[in-house]
Parts: structure tokens; sequence; C-alpha cells
């Protein structure tokens, strides 16, 4: 390559390294050698090269020198670079202004949780599903005259049925996949047990998926074999009875797991109440053949419980 043609590479590479070729005194060194100085336009110190040379130093090629702004030690012996130009950033004008900032001093409210049970009637819609229905009210006038009037003898003082809730109740609770969305509800629904029956009638059982797989008041490692309560006993489920949750889960509940639980309860002679999380139009015929069925509803009244469970 020509000699004009080596200046004009190592002027154009210094140029994309930030700097600039100036042609040293013929004086200073020989061979037409160049120096690589910074942009003119950027020097505004002095150069930082000594200009006293050993005689060691002399013998050897003289490689070109970085001149830069400031130095790093004493001996400068890595000098910085400096930039010989900056690009500006292009500006960008928006054509609507910026939403204004949220305000700091409001705090924000969560909305309120509203239950799946309407709260007024709750109280007197679990009164009525799970109370049990004895001749101990007062005395039924009408049967007693009737046995009169046809010459029959009283055996018994005959009385008007009332419901009751003496005999307990025993709370299953399922905590499922299917119930973790109503899982707030859950519990609440047993505090209102509670507060209805009373803390001493009331047993409180969790289970998974269905009572038969093990059940227990504590955490899962404590849990056992279900053991159904004492006669009488009215027995609550809360539940979705295997109808919720992903419908490929191999943990779901099945018809034969529930018709072998209700079967338990009947030989201890317990009956049974569900209250489901789901429209009735999910509900499955076994299912509603199996135990009653209450949907765990806003819409659910008083008067429908009544209607519906004996």
């Amino acid at each position: 390559m020509a000699e004009g043609q080596d200046e004009a590479a190592q002027r154009t590479i210094a140029r994309l390294l930030g700097f600039d070729i100036a042609a040293q005194d013929t004086g200073s060194q020989t061979g037409g050698a160049s120096a690589v100085h910074p942009a003119a336009s950027e020097v505004t110190s002095p150069a930082l090269i000594s200009e006293e040379r050993t005689s060691d130093t002399a013998s050897r090629p003289h490689t070109p020198g970085l001149i830069a702004r400031g130095t790093v030690g004493e001996e400068n012996s890595l000098p910085l670079l400096v930039p010989s130009g900056q690009e500006p950033s292009n500006s960008h004008e928006w054509t609507v202004p910026s939403l204004p900032l949220p305000d700091r001093s409001r705090v924000r409210i969560s909305l309120p949780h509203e239950p799946l049970l309407a709260p007024r009637s709750t109280s007197a819609m679990l009164h009525r599903a799970l109370s049990k229905p004895v001749d101990q009210g007062e005395l039924d006038v009408r049967r007693v005259v009737d046995r009169l009037s046809r010459g029959l003898p009283l055996e018994s003082l005959p009385r008007r049925p009332v419901r009751t809730l003496r005999f307990g109740v025993q709370v299953l609770a399922d905590l499922g996949v299917g119930m973790e969305p109503f899982s707030r509800d859950l519990h609440d629904t047993i505090g209102q047990v509670m507060a209805t029956v009373g803390r001493e009638h009331t047993e409180v059982v969790y289970f998974d998926h269905c009572p038969v797989r093990g059940v227990g008041p504590g955490p899962r490692w404590t849990w056992g074999d279900y053991v159904p309560p004492a006669a009488g006993t009215r027995v609550l489920i809360l539940s979705d009875l295997g109808m919720g949750g992903p419908s490929l889960d191999p943990r779901r509940s099945t018809r034969a797991e529930w018709e072998r639980l209700l079967q338990m309860l009947s030989y201890a002679q317990c009956t049974a109440v569900a209250f489901v999380p789901l429209p009735e139009k999910r509900w499955p015929s076994w299912a509603v053949k199996l135990l009653p069925l209450v949907p765990w509803d806003r819409q659910t009244t008083v008067g429908w419980v009544a209607a519906h469970l004996a």
C-alpha cells in the first residue's frame, strides 16, 4: 500500500477512535512518523508527554503517544481517552398531556366481602336446616278431643312437634381444590353454626374431597379415619361433592365414596344435609337422591329450605 494510503487509513482509524493524526516535526523524529493527538476542538489542557528521553529509550523504535486530558498516576502510563464528539439524543414531543399523578393522600378502601348466604336470614336458615322435629311442644288439643270422642283412652298426652338443636351438629368442612374459592365463606359459615347451635353442641372436622379418606379437627397430618357421631346428631356437609375444581383432577371424590359415607351415617342413625356452592342445574342426579342438598347461594331463602327439607 502506498505511503499516502497508509496515512489516510491511519487518519480514518484514529477518527473512529476519537482522535486526529497530526504530522510531527521532522527534527523531533525521522522517517515521517506521525503522532496521535486528540481533536483540536477537544484539547483544552497542555500535552502531558515528557520530552526527556533516556539513551535506552532513544534506541528503541518510537510508538505514537496518546495525549489526553488528565493523567492516571504520576507516570501517566495509561492516559485517559477523550471522546471527539457526541451526538445529541432525539427529543420526542407527546401530542397529549400525561395523566396526573395519583393522590397518595387518599386511602384505598377494599370492597366489602359479600357472603354466599344473606346475612339477615343466615341464622334462621341454619336453624331450619340443622334442627330435628320432636313431639315435645304444646299439648295437641285436637288429637286429645278426637281420641276421647271415640271413647279411646289416652296412653300418652299428644304434643305438637317442635324443632330442636339439642342433639348437636357435626360439621364436615371440605378443604379440597374445588372449595378453595369459598374458603372464607366456609369458615364464616362454621362460625355462624357455632353461634346458632352453640359451641358445646358443635363438632367441626375437616376433610379433603371426601370424609371417607380421613378427617380431623387439626392439621392434615393428624387426621384419621372418619367415625360417625352419636345417634341423632345432625351432620352438615360443606362441600362441592366432587363437582368443582379441575375436571381432570385425579383426587376428585366419586359417587361410591359419598354413598359409603351416607351408609355409615345411616347405620349410626344420623341424618345429613349438604350445602353446595353450585347452582342446582349442575347437581348430579345421584347426589340429589342420596341426601338433601341446599344451594349455598344468596338466592336461597328460609322458605326454600323449609319446603325441601323434612
